[in-house]
């Protein structure tokens, strides 16, 4: 997913929302992604709804996680089967190879 500035006139508007501990991605008609992490950087939600799947939103609000908390970002457990997914992109992972 490109970042959220630079996405195509054609593409139907998406906010961002961000509170304490939750970021939310919406269009005006549903949620597309939201996630709910600790100051540490450990993720303790993260959804993508089904049909805005394998889209990089994910990716995309980890690495809001990391730029709000300063930490990289750690899976929370229990980490369910489509959350497993997301370890390559989570420290210590993705730190390990660079």
């Amino acid at each position: 997913m490109p970042p959220l500035t630079s996405l195509p006139q054609s593409t139907p508007l998406i906010h961002l929302s961000q509170s304490d501990g939750v970021i939310s991605l919406t269009n005006q008609n549903t949620t597309i992604a939201y996630c709910r992490y600790s100051p540490d950087g450990s993720i303790e939600y993260i959804f993508v709804a089904k049909e805005f799947r394998q889209q990089g939103y994910a990716k995309q609000l980890l690495k809001l996680v990391t730029k709000n908390t300063g930490h990289p970002p750690t899976l929370a457990p229990p980490i369910s089967p489509l959350g497993h997914y997301l370890e390559a992109y989570c420290y210590p992972a993705k730190w390990a190879k660079e």
